[in-house]
């Protein structure tokens, strides 16, 4: 029988595997050519200490070869900062929605008001000048924190710069759409009869605090990700407009640049794609990002599966939230 082991396609385990045994092969047999081992010839008698000297000899090269594979291999568990979760052995997801706050471990609270409308809309401090420091454009001025924190309210009208910066801020990231769904494995959906009955928060009319609806949880231990608040991603999309309306028409550049709202963004041309549908400033022409989960009044609509394509970062409004996510380390 002829083996080839060069043909054989190897899983990474194996590979791990087949590592390890090649090195504690190449250990051990340095090891026996060394004078820390007694030779013996064939037909010489040998001493029993000799030979305990070399079962000795070898057990502490197999001690010393364990000990050398844990330091390169890494051997002691990944882990993951307070208030997140492993997710798939290698990414680092915030348990709780995320929650803004101007300090890394607490602080002054922001991003909790409910009227979108009014006449403050940002919901972040102002600097010396009278100017927003946290704006929606996401180009502060002074840094605001995401934070995972149980049994507060979490972030919303949070436009998805914002959530972006506040993530980054905090030495995180938002999650992509696949490892948001990854996440979100295993939470308790509200089923297809209508009446939004569920273990999450999915037909109250209103947010609750950050892992209150404790049988909220993914396989993983992640919370809320269904119910409560849609959740920022941070994967973009094409509008989700019915007509073509490609950004570089001109009509579009021309609302771009004439409405007040927009000044933030600078007047910045943005090139094939059709509008996003909820658009805050109203005439910007923003390509879409995604929310997925649905919110505390969406009843059966909400669920693992649940997405909408059809905001601009630069929206905001009361039922969008996000979390941030890591890798393990």
């Amino acid at each position: 029988m002829k083996w080839n082991i060069f043909k054989k396609k190897y899983s990474f385990p194996e590979v791990i595997c087949l590592s390890v045994a090649a090195i504690l092969l190449v250990t051990v047999g340095g090891y026996a050519a060394s004078n820390s081992l007694k030779k013996f010839s064939s037909g010489n008698p040998a001493r029993a200490e000799e030979v305990n000297e070399n079962f000795e000899a070898l057990r502490a090269a197999i001690e010393t070869l364990e000990t050398r594979i844990g330091a390169s291999t890494g051997s002691s568990a990944l882990t993951c900062p307070e208030n997140m979760v492993m997710v798939g052995g290698y990414l680092c997801v915030d348990k709780y929605e995320a929650s803004i706050w101007d300090s890394p471990d607490g602080g002054t609270q922001y991003f909790t008001e409910d009227d979108i409308f009014s006449t403050n809309p940002v919901h972040s401090p102002k600097d010396a000048g009278g100017n927003f420091s946290f704006p929606q454009n996401g180009q502060f001025t002074e840094p605001l924190y995401a934070r995972s924190v149980p049994g507060v309210e979490p972030a919303k009208n949070v436009t998805w710069f914002q959530a972006s910066a506040s993530c980054a801020l905090s030495g995180k990231r938002l999650l992509t759409n696949a490892e948001w769904q990854m996440a979100a494995i295993g939470t308790p959906d509200p089923g297809t009869a209508g009446d939004g009955i569920s273990e999450c928060n999915t037909n109250s009319g209103n947010p609750v605090s950050t892992g209150s609806a404790g049988n909220c949880s993914s396989h993983w231990g992640v919370q809320d990700m269904v119910g409560n608040l849609w959740e920022w991603v941070s994967d973009q999309t094409q509008g989700n407009n019915p007509v073509w309306e490609p950004s570089s028409d001109v009509s579009a550049f021309n609302t771009l640049v004439s409405d007040p709202g927009f000044a933030d963004y600078g007047g910045d041309a943005n090139f094939g794609w059709n509008k996003a549908t909820n658009r805050i400033p109203t005439g910007n022409i923003f390509y879409s990002m995604i929310v997925r989960g649905g919110h505390h009044s969406d009843a059966d609509k909400a669920g693992v599966f649940a997405s909408d394509a059809c905001s601009s970062p630069s929206h905001y409004e009361s039922s969008i939230g996000f979390r941030c996510g890591v890798p393990a380390h």
